[in-house]
């Protein structure tokens, strides 16, 4: 589940999806060993508005197109991200119309997306959990129509074969 949360005309807007769909995923590790860059769409599904009352949202929302990095920080220690911003630097992350109420409109979701990873560097393991929440949205720069904005979310990435993920 992926919830965004923020601000329109000075009205909370909560927005969930239950699901979210990976749009021609490519993970290519073409840079080094230690960067991984992935490009995709996320689709997200079964998507409703909880706040404010009356407002309604298409039940589908796609992103642009997103590209993707997978790296370590040292100034945070032995943690590792995934970032996900726009393929084309500055644009929109998603566009958000919103129907049956007085804030009737499409706002724009902006910025960078980071989840952390749960498992530290150096561990291997077949699947890895990230989280994105508060902090890591401030840490991306994240608006919903131009006011600051965070995306709550939590998903595992599962290999396939006998591969583990390990980041150094």
């Amino acid at each position: 589940m992926v919830t965004f949360h923020g601000t329109i005309a000075g009205a909370n807007v909560t927005i969930t999806a239950t699901g979210v769909q990976c749009l021609n995923a490519m993970l290519t590790n073409d840079s080094s060993p230690m960067a991984p860059t992935e490009s995709d769409q996320l689709r997200f599904t079964g998507v409703t508005v909880e706040a404010p009352a009356g407002c309604t949202v298409p039940s589908t929302l796609t992103s642009k197109t997103l590209k993707g990095e997978i790296y370590g920080d040292s100034a945070v220690g032995s943690r590792f991200y995934e970032r996900l911003a726009p393929a084309e630097e500055g644009t929109t992350l998603l566009t958000i119309p919103i129907e049956g109420c007085a804030l009737e409109g499409s706002y724009p979701l902006k910025g960078v997306l980071y989840s952390r990873a749960t498992l530290s560097t150096g561990v291997e393991s077949e699947s890895q959990e990230f989280v994105s929440d508060e902090e890591t949205s401030k840490f991306g720069g994240l608006t919903l129509a131009g006011n600051a904005a965070f995306v709550t979310r939590s998903f595992i990435v599962q290999l396939v074969g006998t591969g583990t993920f390990q980041v150094h």
